[in-house]
């Protein structure tokens, strides 16, 4: 959401690991989430095959700002990406950790991923003999998901907006994938309603917006 409010261009990369759900996901709801602000945005993505190549992921992140994106985002494990977008001079919408150290001047914000508090939890059941093993689906409303601090540089109606949709998320109100959902190609994935966490957990396509391919 704050990549579409923001880019000027309408035009952001993402650089990703391995062609997973859990990737794709990601690369979806971001682009969804562009779109709800700039039904044009693009989310152009290269696939680097790996969690952690500093000179690749500063490779594809080059590549994607000499196409014309000027916001950056990432699932990749190394601070090449964040370093990139401050030397470029574009955008970063930083991924798993606040990156302000490495993009003091491109980070905008970043979506960081806070464990500690529900491993602890966990530990406790297990000493207490009450664990059980099942699936665990946290995000804002457990504090698993948080937002870095927003830069001073993002307009304070684009953080309103964005922190208004985070309560409607973590109320249940708004979700990433709700409503209408076409693919790539145009075909409707999803008439209406939400999706269930057994089709996001295996998602394996696109959707409008995405400039890239999945490899088969």
């Amino acid at each position: 959401v704050a990549a579409g409010h923001l880019s000027r261009s309408g035009q952001a990369g993402y650089v990703a690991g391995f062609p997973i759900p859990e990737v794709i996901q990601g690369i979806n709801a971001f682009t969804l989430g562009m779109r709800s602000v700039n039904p044009k945005a693009e989310v152009k993505v290269l696939w680097l095959n790996t969690w952690f190549d500093p000179a690749k992921e500063r490779e594809a992140a080059l590549s994607l700002v000499n196409q014309g994106v000027d916001v950056l985002t990432h699932h990749s494990g190394s601070t090449a990406i964040p370093a990139l977008a401050e030397e470029k001079g574009v955008m970063l919408m930083g991924y798993q950790s606040d990156m302000r150290h490495v993009a003091p001047t491109a980070q905008m914000t970043s979506v960081t991923h806070v464990w500690g508090e529900h491993y602890t939890r966990v530990v406790k059941a297990v000493l207490a003999g009450q664990w059980k093993v099942q699936p665990f689906w946290g995000g804002l409303k457990d504090g698993i998901i948080r937002l870095a601090p927003f830069s001073s540089k993002v307009p304070a109606p684009v953080v309103a907006d964005v922190q208004r949709r985070e309560r409607q998320i973590a109320a249940g109100r708004l979700h990433p994938f709700g409503g209408r959902l076409s693919d790539q190609a145009g075909s409707v994935r999803q008439a209406g309603g939400t999706m269930a966490d057994a089709d996001i957990a295996r998602m394996d396509w696109f959707v409008q917006g995405v400039s890239g391919t999945l490899p088969r």
